[in-house]
């Protein structure tokens, strides 16, 4: 059996799980890919938003196993669940020692933290750089450096959610806008927290 669990996770750029009894420190790679001749078999939790359900999953698990049955002789199992859902379902698999192979972690989905120090995931900072280095080199030092626990790295990174619209959102019977013109002329965005914190500086109204 081909343990290639390592490499498909950052090919997926998503985060590699292992139940907790197979835990452990890496440091037999031979161990981890050693191989038997029987295809492997990779099983894969997939979130999705509870508002757009996937229709294709037995359509696209098809089509990956034949590429991944070519070339790495393994194929895939993907099991997908509702936001709503998926931490609990995950924890519960972790817990149970459940064994798979990869999933989605976040601050907030199936906490990145909260697995580590459970010793739910294994570092994958050898490996990535070893049998992804294209997507190591693709991402910059600093954001690998914030997915740091203790300097290690468990998970690698999903690009996609990088643009965000973060902002502040203000009522518009307070008119704030008005009043920071009037009072703070040019005030730039950074400098809004650190005024409205001051609530001295503010109309009694307010």
């Amino acid at each position: 059996m081909k343990k290639i669990s390592w490499f498909f996770v950052a090919v997926l750029m998503l985060s590699l799980v292992l139940s907790v009894s197979s835990c452990g420190q890496v440091g037999d790679l031979q161990e981890v890919f050693e191989d038997d001749g029987e295809p492997y078999e990779i099983v894969y939790y997939m979130v999705y938003n509870d508002a757009n359900p996937p229709q294709d999953i037995t359509t696209v698990e098809n089509a990956l196993n034949k590429i991944l049955k070519k070339e790495i002789n393994s194929t895939i199992d993907i099991y997908a669940y509702t936001l709503a859902e998926y931490t609990s379902k995950v924890s519960g698999a972790i817990a149970a020692t459940v064994k798979f192979d990869v999933c989605f972690t976040s601050p907030e989905i199936n906490p990145y933290i909260t697995n580590v120090q459970r010793e739910a995931f294994l570092p994958l900072d050898y490996l990535l750089p070893t049998y992804a280095p294209e997507t190591w080199a693709g991402i910059d030092q600093n954001m690998w450096d914030q997915a740091r626990v203790n300097g290690k790295i468990y998970g690698s990174i999903n690009e996609q959610i990088y643009p965000r619209s973060f902002g502040l959102d203000f009522r518009t019977s307070l008119h704030i806008g008005d009043y920071l013109n009037e009072f703070y002329p040019g005030t730039k965005t950074d400098n809004v927290y650190q005024v409205l914190k001051n609530r001295a500086n503010l109309p009694s109204s307010l």
